[in-house]
């Protein structure tokens, strides 16, 4: 129940992953776009006006979905972008300016998308840890 321990647990399950995104050309570039093309996608899909008040208990599971699904999104691009087993994502990042700009539009494009809800810390978090790989 550790947060810390499924944490650390998680970091050394994306291992793998992060080796592909970080020596497979274009692979990260490829996954920071379509977290965030997801994310912005879930928040707008939420943001429609109620139209028929029966509709209202269904798109409220919809939403939720959604909000989780956006939550997931977020925390794996998050757990991507501080891993350090078995290697770190900031050089990479640091090494290229293009992949740099995408990634912090993509976190902010995400943290705009957030903003005012309960995933608005997410969002900062994703911008700040984007701007730390930049520097």
């Amino acid at each position: 129940d550790d947060v810390a321990s499924q944490q650390q647990f998680l970091a050394r399950l994306l291992g793998p992953a992060t080796l592909l995104l970080r020596y497979r050309r274009g692979m990260f570039e490829q996954l920071v776009q379509a977290i965030s093309s997801r994310v912005v996608e879930n928040s707008k899909a939420g943001n429609h006006p109620d139209e028929d008040v029966n509709m209202k208990e269904s798109e409220d599971g919809e939403q939720t979905k959604r909000i989780n699904a956006t939550e997931v999104h977020m925390n794996a691009l998050l757990l991507v972008l501080k891993s350090k087993d078995p290697i770190s994502m900031t050089g990479l990042i640091r090494s290229s300016d293009k992949l740099q700009e995408i990634l912090l539009a993509a976190t902010e494009d995400m943290e705009k998308s957030v903003a005012g809800g309960h995933l608005a810390h997410l969002g900062s978090k994703l911008v700040h840890q984007a701007k730390l790989c930049k520097q």
